[in-house]
């Protein structure tokens, strides 16, 4: 099974915790896997709220499965935004998947 036309570049970040010297706990994403992805925009919405305007994209990357790729702990950059991923559908079998997620900005 083909996950489409794979032409886009896309970083995976998985979330991992540290501490610092103080015993702080923090949140930390680091680059899990950059892989090509098939990407195409699906929804954009814009709301007005506390005096400015917030835009959000629903966007799918098609991508070569992934094991393990969930949303709790894992986001997608992409073209400089980030991307908070909504859901994960597999497609085939282990074959590839496609990635909702949604930017704000």
């Amino acid at each position: 099974m083909r996950a489409g036309k794979k032409n886009r570049r896309i970083r995976i970040e998985q979330l991992s915790n540290t501490r610092s010297d103080t015993g702080v706990k923090t949140d930390v994403w680091t680059l899990y896997k950059t892989v090509w992805a098939d990407v195409s925009d699906k929804n954009a919405t814009e709301n007005f709220g506390a005096d400015q305007y917030t835009t959000k994209i629903t966007t799918m990357f098609k991508i070569d499965f992934i094991d393990g790729l969930n949303p709790k702990d894992f986001r997608i950059v992409y073209r400089n935004r980030v991307y908070d991923i909504d859901g994960v559908k597999e497609l085939g079998m282990n074959e590839a998947m496609e990635v909702v997620a949604e930017a704000q900005y």
